[in-house]
């Protein structure tokens, strides 16, 4: 490892002239390694190779003259990004760190990636085939998108003559905009330049105990601060290996995260403090015997408000892994200084503060006297790292706060950034404050929002600054009531699910807590009483209303942040999704879940018990209830599994056995957890090679066949066949590719053949029943035709908000190409209500993870892929029947596609089109309360036909 004199002395400045001075100084050094899946080496690079490709795309860029220009970055997690992100910079261009816009989730990251664009100019896009692939035919109707130039930065094809020239870069220049989450405002892009970058990285090496044998293990996103500065390019300075899985990876699986530190011995490793809480929560003890934390001296704990109870729990669980508790590196830091503003001194214990409750509460700081008195526990986030100067100022006088009491942090050093790009007026007010205490006025420094204290040289956080809960003159940190609310009640989600915030009303401060459930059917009384009790015994103040929202209500930023500024203007203006809400009950089902199975009374083998025990405790894990209160018997279906919840649940299974278990096998009806366990424990079972999914086959009615969407799973029609009722029979038809041994088919027209062919083996005669959402209403579609052309009878065809096919509405285009086809049909009240949603949009950054695992499991993705590929080929003909379309009219129109059913729809509906217009967007049809309303609308079409 250098020093500052020596890296001087051989002339590196930037973190390019270190690159190409370890790439000769340490050409076959590891550089990085990508863990696919969080396990498997994919790829990895040494320093020669890795220069290699950054100078390739380095310069391309030179050739295009992008010197001075921002471009945005678009990669999943891997080595590409730091390729692209490290050729921007060896050319002079700007890079933007950004998540990639997935097919499945356009409608969280598309709103964001356009404020991003409008707020830098952004004039180049560097991405990766498969990216490209999956979103460019989503963004026809985007003229942002289409005006940019995008680089697919894995197949480049620069000529040899143009080879990468080495520039001078100027120190102060921009090197990057990190974008802060947008918790209140339209994202801010921060400007970190060169020597920003470089001088922390130096600073966080001399802070954090970084050596020539470190190595670093990192999930956090490259999009994210912390991810990016010291997850992969402090290990490019400091010299030592890195190793990198996906976000996706560690939210499928956290013990990935452990293992790998285990594997390869890492020194260094950092997370929010939820992950923690996973991993206390989800790495089985049979799991946990397999790890080595021995290695791990740097445990950083960061972005997020620390719970010293998630660390007491986490080192009591793993202590017996080697883990120790002086390993724990609690840190504060903020995208605005870079990253780091302290962290806690390798080697050192973390320092758990117990101080006055009531002294807090009065912005006084009264450390707690003996164990018999009681106290708040704040941990301590260390030392300012090496040239970081920290002061505690009183936010309104502006003057340094006393040595006992809290205060606004204010931060100086040389990782502070040179402002927001282009926002000079908020660049001023944030960067360049100054004290008013007649000393040194004219060093500025960083207003950080932050409240805490400084005590005996370590840094104590309290909370945010806007969000201080102030009721009845007393101060209270919104996040130690959330604390308090989730281990208040085992229903409750932890994990940043809860908000805390006051309102006023009637000139006094009011408390709201709004919460996420483990599941949607529990007690919510019990829940509102046990919350009311803890908040009162703790803290000694009234709650004023505790609203349970259903999952995902909670807002959050894209690095798993409480918005609960977002949260309160939601609760004000009503549109939060609300489940209940004290003290009325409103809307609630409270008829108790009936199970329509016997038991089955034959003997279970020790293996199935073991099997059935083990799987039990793995749905608690997932819901929340009780294990005690989950029955072999108990059907499922009936569990409140979400999407996510059934994937994670599959793929623990499949783990577990040592076999493929298709969804089918879990959402079917009549699926019990002992039906399921006899099942893949009989011997010679092998699944079912179907397609056609029982979801709920009991009923008089005739069948209705529900073929998938994009992503090839069935899971989300469960709901859906919920409300139709007891007497409507409902099966899915799942892609082949979701099948142990099968591919995808790869055309909708194959498609129709093999799901009409197993769909006759239970129905051989018409009339025939087809609907299916988004891609799979363009199947059902081609099904009906199939049908039509060999002269069977077709009674229903329901499509659920399917896009216009991209090759009618190309040609549609071409044709017409004087209109804006994405208000085309739109009445002008409908178009002003698209207009704000695009607005409140902007403002709503994607949440942490994902709703469900397609960008990560390769089996998923290929068919999503593939599914995509054939949507873009498929040449629908006209239809002769009439064509029942069920309409998501409040879908945003910056979504990357036309919404409007009537630019295409009513060409191909020979037979008449019936719009049900369904006051929801397209991501909310099969989820509640949206599909309580879909259901409505095809039930009474189906009325209508039967009678």
């Amino acid at each position: 490892m250098t020093t500052d004199k020596s890296l001087t002395e051989i002339g590196v400045r930037n973190i390019i002239d270190l690159l190409l001075w370890r790439a000769d100084a340490n050409s076959n050094n590891l550089a990085y390694t990508y863990l696919e899946n969080g396990r498997r080496e994919k790829e990895a690079l040494t320093y020669q190779q890795l220069k290699c490709r950054i100078l390739e795309v380095g310069a391309h860029l030179q050739a295009l003259g992008a010197q001075g220009q921002r471009a945005l970055l678009l990669y999943p997690q891997g080595l590409d990004f730091i390729i692209a992100f490290l050729g921007c910079l060896s050319a002079g261009v700007i890079a933007i760190p950004a998540p990639a816009p997935e097919a499945a989730r356009l409608k969280r990251t598309l709103p964001r990636l356009q404020a991003i664009v409008d707020d830098a100019e952004a004039s180049v896009v560097l991405t990766t085939t498969s990216i490209l692939q999956s979103i460019e035919s989503s963004w026809s109707d985007s003229s942002y998108l289409n005006a940019l130039n995008w680089i697919d930065t894995t197949n480049l094809s620069t000529p040899v003559d143009q080879e990468w020239h080495a520039n001078e870069i100027t120190l102060s220049a921009t090197a990057y905009l990190q974008y802060t989450s947008g918790s209140t405002s339209t994202p801010k892009g921060v400007r970190i330049s060169h020597e920003n970058i470089f001088n922390h990285l130096r600073s966080i090496q001399l802070s954090c105990g970084y050596t020539p044998n470190s190595v670093t293990v990192t999930w956090m996103p490259h999009f994210h601060d912390y991810g990016l500065v010291e997850g992969i390019m402090l290990p490019l300075f400091n010299g030592t290996p890195c190793y990198l899985m996906s976000p996706f990876a560690f939210a499928k699986r956290p013990s990935c995260w452990l293992q790998a530190i285990s594997d390869y011995k890492a020194t260094h490793s950092q997370a929010p403090n939820f992950a923690y809480e996973q991993c206390i929560k989800r790495v089985s003890p049979e799991y946990q015997k397999s790890l080595d934390l021995s290695s791990w001296i740097s445990a950083a704990n960061a972005a997020e408000p620390i719970n010293p109870r998630v660390m007491i729990e986490f080192y009591e669980k793993f202590k017996h892994n080697y883990f120790h508790w002086n390993s724990f590196s609690p840190a504060y830091g903020l995208a605005e200084n870079t990253l780091v503003v302290s962290i806690n001194s390798v080697f050192s214990p973390p320092v758990l503060g117990r101080f006055n409750s009531e002294a807090l509460g009065q912005s006084k700081v009264i450390e707690c006297i003996g164990e018999s008195e009681s106290g708040t526990i704040i941990v301590g986030c260390g030392e300012p790292i090496h040239s970081t100067e920290v002061v505690i100022v009183d936010p309104v006088t502006k003057k340094r706060c006393a040595t006992d009491a809290i205060g606004e942090v204010w931060v100086t050093s040389s990782g502070v950034a040179n402002g927001f790009w282009r926002r000079a007026e908020e660049s001023t007010t944030t960067f360049q404050a100054k004290l008013v205490d007649g000393l040194n006025e004219d060093k500025t420094y960083l207003r950080t929002g932050d409240l805490g204290f400084m005590k005996e040289g370590e840094l104590f956080i309290t909370g945010r600054l806007k969000d201080l809960i102030i009721i009845d003159g007393v101060n209270h940190w919104p996040h130690d009531i959330e604390w308090t609310v989730e281990q208040s009640h085992p229903a409750i989600r932890s994990g940043n699910c809860c908000a805390a915030f006051s309102i006023n009303e009637l000139n006094k401060e009011k408390l709201i807590v709004v919460i996420e459930t483990e599941k949607s059917r529990t007690n919510f009384k019990d829940i509102y009483q046990s919350v009311k009790v803890a908040i009162s015994e703790y803290h000694d103040i009234k709650l004023h209303q505790l609203v349970v929202v259903s999952r995902g209500g909670v807002f959050k930023t894209s690095s798993g942040k409480v918005q609960r500024n977002t949260c309160r203007s939601s609760f004000s203006n009503g549109s939060l999704p609300v489940l209940w809400s004290s003290p009325l009950n409103q809307g609630i089902n409270k008829t108790a879940l009936e199970s329509s199975f016997n038991p089955d009374n034959k003997i279970k083998s020790e293996e199935q018990v073991k099997l059935e025990t083990w799987l039990i405790q793995e749905i608690f894990k997932l819901i929340g209830t009780s294990s005690a209160e989950i029955e072999p018997e108990t059907p499922l279906s009936a569990l409140g599994l979400g999407s996510m919840d059934t994937l994670i649940l599959v793929c623990e299974i499949e783990d577990k056995i040592g076999k493929k278990i298709p969804l089918a096998e879990v959402i079917g009806d009549g699926v019990t957890i002992h039906k399921l366990v006899k099942k893949i424990t009989e011997s010679g079972w092998s699944p079912s090679k179907n397609s056609l999914v029982a979801i709920q086959p009991k009923g008089s009615k005739p069948p209705l066949f529900c073929i998938h969407p994009a992503g090839g799973n069935v899971v989300g029609y469960s709901a859906l066949a919920k409300h139709l009722g007891t007497d409507q029979p409902l099966y899915g038809l799942q892609s082949q590719g979701l099948i142990p041994g099968q591919r995808p088919l790869t055309s909708f027209e194959d498609m129709a053949k093999h799901y009409l062919k197993e769909i006759k083996e239970l129905q051989p005669e018409g009339p025939y029943y087809l609907s299916g959402m988004c891609l799979g209403g363009m199947i059902a579609f081609e099904m009906a035709q199939q049908l039509k052309a060999e002269k069977s009878e077709v009674a229903f065809l329901g499509l659920i908000d399917p896009r216009n096919p991209p090759t009618l509405l190309n040609k549609i285009i071409s044709q017409n190409s004087d209109k804006n086809y994405a208000n085309e049909a739109i009445p002008f009240e409908r178009r002003e209500l698209l207009c704000k949603l695009r607005d409140e949009a902007k403002v709503k950054p994607p949440i942490s993870f994902p709703d469900n695992l397609v960008p990560e499991d390769p089996t998923l993705k290929k068919v999503m892929d593939t599914n995509g590929k054939a949507r873009d080929i498929y040449l629908p003909r006209t239809y002769t029947g009439l064509v029942e379309f069920f309409w998501a009219n409040q879908t945003p129109g910056d979504l990357g596609f036309y919404h409007d059913p009537r630019v295409c729809w009513s060409q191909l509906a020979g037979g008449g089109l019936n719009i049900h217009e369904i006051d929801a967007n397209h991501f909310e049809l099969l989820e509640e309360p949206h599909v309580k309303v879909l259901a409505e609308k095809i039930k009474r079409c189906l009325e209508q036909i039967n009678h």
